[in-house]
C-alpha cells in the first residue's frame, strides 16, 4: 500500500477553554441524538485519533461520510435517517477540525497528509470498497484520495467541493477575510448568511459552528486547485452536486472543466440551494446519492 511521510512541525491543535469544550460537546450530542442507533469507533493514525460514528444495517455496504470544514460529522444530521437505511454509514471527524477526533499536534499540511490520514483511518476500520460521500472542503481530499486508491472507492460523490472542478471565487474569498482574522459570533453569523445566500441555517449546527471557530484551534491549511494533470487520473465513478447559489465556486466553470477532463464525472445542479446542501436540500441530495450509489456497479 501506498505510504505518505506526514509532516513533524508541531501546533497547538484543541479547544482554548474547558467550559467552549463543553458548550461544544452539548450542541454535538443535541444533533447526535436525532440519529438512529450510533455506535462509536476509534482509530489511531499518524496525526492522532480518529473518531467515527457508525450506523446503519450491519450487513449494508459501507458509505463513508466526510463533512466540510469547521462542519462535523453530526452536520449530516438531516441526511442520516435516510442514508442509513441503505447503508452502513462511517461517519468521520476529520483530525485537525473541531470534533470528536483528536490531533496529536501533526498537522495536515498537504493533500499527501490528508490522504495518509484517511487511508489509515479506513484500514484501521478494515473497510475496502467503499462508497464516498463528501462535502465541501473534504471533497479536495476525498478526490486526492481517490486518485491515489481507486480500486478502494466504488462511486465518489461530491457536494458543492472546494478546489476540484473550479476555483475559489474572489467574492468568496472577500467573505472568508474577516471571520478568518477576526472570527468573533457576529462576524461568523454574518459570513454564514451570506454563504446560505438569505436561506435559514439549522440554529444548532450554526451554534456548533461559531462554537467551533470561535474556540478551537484548527488545522487551517488551504486547499489548492487540482491540477489538470491529474483530474484526468480521476477513474473512479465521480458525481459532483453543485449548489444552484454556491459562492464558493462558480458552477459553469465546474461542469466545463469536469466535463473536458472527466468526461465519465455526472453533474448535477440541485436548485435553490446555497453551499450549505446538507441542510439546504437534504432530501434531493439524498436521492441524488441514493440513485448514483446504486445504480453504479
Amino acid at each position: 500500500m501506498k505510504k505518505y511521510k506526514c509532516s513533524q512541525k508541531k501546533t497547538e491543535i484543541g479547544f482554548k477553554s474547558r467550559d467552549a469544550e463543553r458548550q461544544y460537546w452539548k450542541r454535538y450530542n443535541t444533533l447526535l441524538n436525532q440519529w438512529p442507533d450510533v455506535t462509536h469507533n476509534k482509530v489511531e493514525t499518524p496525526q492522532g485519533t480518529s473518531h467515527i460514528l457508525i450506523c446503519g444495517p450491519d450487513d449494508a455496504p459501507p458509505l463513508v461520510l466526510l463533512h466540510g470544514r469547521f462542519t462535523p460529522s453530526v452536520s449530516w444530521t438531516p441526511m442520516i435517517n435516510e442514508l442509513s437505511q441503505s447503508y452502513r454509514i462511517y461517519a468521520i471527524d476529520t483530525i485537525g477540525e473541531p470534533g470528536l477526533s483528536v490531533s496529536n499536534s501533526s498537522p495536515l499540511r498537504s493533500a499527501e497528509d490528508y490522504v495518509e490520514w484517511l487511508s489509515a483511518t479506513l484500514d484501521g476500520l478494515q473497510l475496502d470498497q467503499i462508497h464516498i460521500a463528501a462535502h465541501s472542503f473534504s471533497g479536495w481530499f476525498a478526490t486526492h484520495f481517490a486518485l491515489s486508491f481507486p480500486d478502494r472507492v466504488k462511486t465518489l460523490t461530491l457536494l458543492d467541493p472546494a478546489q476540484v472542478f473550479a476555483p475559489f471565487t474572489l467574492q468568496w474569498l472577500s467573505y472568508c477575510l474577516i471571520p478568518y482574522f477576526f472570527p468573533t459570533e457576529r462576524n461568523i453569523h454574518s459570513f454564514y448568511n451570506r454563504m446560505a445566500r438569505g436561506k435559514k441555517v439549522n440554529s444548532d449546527i450554526l451554534e456548533l459552528i461559531i462554537i467551533g471557530m470561535t474556540s478551537y484551534r484548527a488545522n487551517k491549511e488551504e486547499a489548492s486547485l487540482i491540477p489538470n494533470s491529474k483530474l484526468r487520473n480521476l477513474s473512479v465513478p465521480t458525481q459532483q452536486l453543485l449548489a444552484s447559489d454556491t459562492v464558493v465556486h462558480r458552477n459553469k466553470k465546474a461542469w466545463k472543466r469536469a466535463k473536458k477532463l472527466t468526461p465519465h464525472v455526472q453533474t448535477v445542479i440541485i436548485d435553490e440551494c446555497s453551499h450549505m446542501i446538507t441542510d439546504d436540500q437534504p432530501e434531493a441530495a439524498v436521492n441524488l446519492i441514493l440513485k448514483f450509489t446504486l445504480g453504479t456497479k
